[in-house]
Formats: C-alpha cells, structure tokens, sequence
C-alpha cells in the first residue's frame, strides 16, 4: 500500500524589546566588537533573562512539501 507523507515547516515572526540599564549597554556593545574582532567572547549572562515585552507578530507562513512513498 502506498503513502502520502505531509512535511510542513512553519515559521512565526515575533519581536521582542526589553529596556537595557547604561551597564548592559555597554556591556553588550563590547560583547559586539570583540565578536567583530573574532574573538572568543560568550554572551551575557544576563541576556535571556531580561523582561522582554512582545511588540509585534507576524502571522506563520507554511511551507508544505508532499511526498508519495510507495513500498
């Protein structure tokens, strides 16, 4: 018996802003150029755990893709 395989691939589009003291700007300024000068820096560690607030959304788009299988 053959088969219909149904691949969908969705992309959602979300903004999100959260406010930066003076310290974290420069912080994350100088995160920026020494990724600029290709050097090994890590990320703050304080990056994914601001307040960020949900600005904008885009609506998912979908990619679908059939493929038939047969045995």
């Amino acid at each position: 018996m053959a088969k219909m395989q149904k691949f969908v691939e969705q992309t959602n589009w979300l903004w999100y802003v959260a406010e930066l003291t003076d310290e974290q700007t420069a912080e994350y300024k100088a995160y920026l150029n020494a990724l600029e000068k290709d050097e090994d820096v890590d990320e703050p560690d304080w990056l994914y755990e601001l307040d960020y607030d949900l600005v904008r959304d885009k609506p998912a788009s979908d990619d679908t893709e059939f493929e038939l299988i047969e045995e």
